[in-house]
């Protein structure tokens, strides 16, 4: 798979659009001194697929977009991290009882019906298997699947949210 392919000929930031400009400019001959990343990206695409990403309108863009770690973990860090949270046990129930009181934040909130709606899909996706019923690979190939139905995800979200927003009023 190309990186052409990967990026969907819009620009996601305003650096991704100014580096396609300067890998158009290098591949059209206007631009001497490149970086190797510009050269590449310059060879490995073609001019109608840089005119597409340096032509995106930048006013809305962010400078830059983090880019979201996309590793699984291996069994070993899987097993620190089980080790991890058990040693923090009853730190974490003090923290949820103390917090257990309080009304929380738009942001909790918010991640609460995220969470909450993703899980309704991904049982969906499983025909009603509980997620912890899954193998490792299978929960992967669930997690890309997800990633597809992002924009009926955030509508879920959206009413979720208001859901969420009363049932915490109502406590």
């Amino acid at each position: 798979m190309s990186a052409y392919e990967l990026l969907m000929e819009k620009a996601e930031s305003k650096s991704q659009q100014r580096l396609m400009g300067m890998a158009l400019a290098y591949k059209r001959g206007e631009l001497d001194d490149a970086s190797e990343a510009v050269k590449d990206i310059a060879n490995e695409m073609t001019i109608k697929q840089l005119e597409d990403f340096a032509k995106t309108k930048h006013a809305d863009l962010p400078d830059r977009v983090a880019e979201a770690i996309e590793e699984e973990l291996s069994i070993a860090q899987r097993r620190r991290s089980g080790q991890r949270m058990r040693k923090n046990k009853s730190r974490l129930k003090m923290g949820a009882r103390k917090f257990s009181h309080r009304r929380a934040d738009k942001k909790r909130l918010m991640k609460r019906a995220s969470r909450s709606a993703r899980s309704q899909f991904s049982k969906k996706l499983t025909g009603g298997v509980s997620k912890d019923k899954l193998n490792i690979s299978r929960k992967s190939a669930i997690e890309k699947r997800l990633k597809k139905y992002s924009s009926p995800i955030k509508k879920l979200t959206a009413r979720k949210f208001i859901q969420a927003r009363k049932r915490d009023a109502s406590k």
